[in-house]
């Protein structure tokens, strides 16, 4: 399951390298309700559960959707982990982890495919980070 995909974790880190769960805002009076942002990205968000061979809970923490079936957490969730499990909040289903595309200790960033999920949830917009820009943490 475990694989170094360089490209991949570049691609992906320079997207995420300032934006990871945060969402940037135009002007400090446009910011949204904290609620807003939630009722918005809560459905990409995703409760991961990870285990090892012997399927002991090693890990806990967030994931969150940024392409189809692509969910990006922290490396700290899944190391180590030979089973990886998304739920969303208040749901009964749950997915497992197909492939762990990218995965970097150094920056605590993961990328894992989920198949499954792809006509169920929506990629969190991503945007660049700009000095003076209002910021919201979700996840």
């Amino acid at each position: 399951m475990i694989k170094n995909n360089l490209s991949a974790l570049l691609s992906v880190h320079i997207l995420l390298l300032d934006v990871l769960i945060i969402a940037p805002f135009e002007a400090v009076c446009a910011f949204p309700e904290p609620y807003e942002v939630a009722i918005k990205l809560t459905p990409s968000v995703f409760l991961l559960v990870s285990a090892n061979k012997n399927k002991d809970l090693i890990g806990l923490g967030t994931g969150f959707v940024i392409g189809k079936g692509v969910v990006a957490t922290n490396a700290h969730v899944i190391a180590g982990a030979s089973y990886v499990v998304a739920k969303r909040a208040n749901a009964d289903d749950y997915y497992v982890a197909e492939d762990l595309m990218a995965y970097n200790k150094q920056l605590d960033l993961a990328i894992l495919s989920f198949s499954a999920l792809s006509p169920r949830a929506d990629a969190v917009p991503l945007r660049d980070a700009q000095s003076g820009r209002g910021r919201l943490c979700h996840g």
